[in-house]
């Protein structure tokens, strides 16, 4: 240890630096200077080994450096790098201690212009947030089971593919309808929202999926435009968006009713799964017939509680007989009383007759028993002359409501095979078999003709 201490001095005193003790000490030297800068430039050279790293010099008209991106740094590039990109790149300046190489290791990398229009982004976002362009309370619910879904996009992407491809995995009975726009460009905009107008004028959509694939900043630009976002602020069909991949979003998105993270995800939103539809619909049949059986079961039970409850109606005659019976005995009894009544007033009468024996009181006693004797007999005449008339009365009322007198007049009953009553020609179908109840006996009968 003491040798290597002495080795580490001249003969002066001075320290000496191994090579990489040198470099070591720039690099911390650098980066405690600089910390994380940015740095604006063009690619050149660019180096794609196999481990996912890029390798590459970034230079001006003056001067160049290389860098180092490492592939754990880039889950956040939104484009592929290519020779001659014009990028800014935010790194951390450092040295390559086993060559001495001055170098850049890049934390992200952006075009050029980015930079403006995430500038821009920002700016449209707020205005538009402040605006209420954003609120929950303004997007429109997703129907469950849509009529006819469409689809606005460029015809030649294979988004679209990918969207079809689900929609056909997903329910491909569901109709489509294609609104072809461009979807990157200066023109995109315009188109865009020319296919918005002509889905809501068609009105054959209730849903809408706006999709695109994956980009830079630069080509989902269109896809943040205001005029645009106003159009899908008002358009009254719901729209889904699906543009670029999970981590892109544009204003399209926070205005869109649903918002995806790509395109077949969107579609994955807009059309019901076919097979949980049928398992759903399975599961409600069985418990449909489940339900069916338990009312059928309980009116079954009911039915018979009526039937047993139900009385025929001549056991309602003979009941309404059987009370007359003993209205004519309670006023066979009243009769009897009051005679009864009279007989004794008449025995006093005489007995009174016999002790005073008055020979003109004898006569009129006589006439005046012989006038109560009269009306007496009189009023128990047409009391039973009135309880007859009533009898006959309630007994003819009987025989009226009778639906076996209604039989003996020619009348007959039609049921079907269930036993239920035909009131109406609508209530049965030619060819249906009937029994028809006559006032003696029945018969079965075949419906040939109705005659509404």
């Amino acid at each position: 240890m003491l040798s290597e201490i002495k080795s580490s001095f001249s003969e002066d005193g001075e320290y000496i630096f191994q090579v990489h003790e040198l470099n070591e000490n720039v690099r911390d030297l650098l980066q405690q200077h600089y910390g994380q800068i940015m740095v604006r430039g063009e690619i050149s050279n660019l180096s794609k080994p196999a481990s996912g790293h890029l390798y590459f010099t970034l230079k001006d008209h003056r001067g160049a450096i290389r860098c180092a991106f490492f592939r754990g740094k880039q889950t956040r590039l939104s484009f592929q790098p290519e020779d001659g990109d014009h990028v800014v790149a935010t790194a951390n300046l450092s040295v390559y201690v086993e060559r001495g190489d001055y170098q850049l290791v890049v934390e992200s990398l952006r075009h050029e212009g980015d930079g403006d229009l995430q500038h821009q982004f920002l700016l449209l976002k707020k205005k538009l947030e402040d605006a209420g362009y954003f609120a929950s309370e303004h997007k429109l619910p997703l129907p469950t089971h849509p009529k006819r879904i469409g689809i606005i996009t460029s015809a030649s992407t294979a988004a679209l593919q990918d969207v079809l491809n689900v929609l056909r995995r997903r329910c491909p009975t569901i109709p489509i309808s294609l609104y072809c726009a461009q979807v990157q460009g200066q023109a995109a905009p315009a188109q865009l929202i020319q296919a918005i107008h002509q889905a809501v004028e068609q009105a054959t959509c209730d849903i809408l999926l706006l999709v695109r694939g994956g980009g830079s900043i630069e080509d989902l630009w269109a896809f943040n435009h205001e005029s645009l976002a106003r159009t899908l602020y008002h358009c009254p069909i719901p729209i889904i968006t699906g543009i670029g991949h999970e981590i892109d979003f544009t204003i399209a998105d926070f205005v869109a009713d649903q918002r995806a993270p790509t395109p077949s995800a969107a579609a994955e939103l807009a059309a019901p799964d076919q097979q949980q539809l049928l398992q759903t619909f399975k599961a409600l049949t069985t418990r449909l017939q489940y339900l069916i059986y338990q009312h059928h079961q309980r009116y079954q039970h009911q039915l018979l509680t009526l039937k047993h409850q139900l009385k025929h109606p001549t056991q309602i005659i003979h009941q309404q007989a059987q009370h007359i019976d003993q209205l004519y005995f309670q006023l066979d009894k009243l009769i009897h009383r009051q005679w009864k009544k009279q007989e004794v007033t008449f025995f006093s009468l005489v007995n009174r007759l016999a002790k005073y024996n008055p020979g003109g009181l004898y006569q009129a006693k006589t006439y005046q028993l012989s006038t109560i004797t009269t009306r007496l007999k009189q009023s128990m005449y047409n009391i039973l002359q009135q309880r007859e008339h009533q009898w006959h009365t309630l007994a003819t009322k009987l025989d009226i409501i009778s639906p076996l007198a209604t039989l003996d007049r020619g009348y007959a009953i039609a049921k079907n095979v269930k036993g239920k009553i035909i009131r109406d020609t609508k209530k049965v179908t030619v060819g249906e078999s009937i029994n028809v109840q006559l006032s003696r006996g029945s018969i079965d009968c075949t419906v040939t003709k109705k005659h509404d």
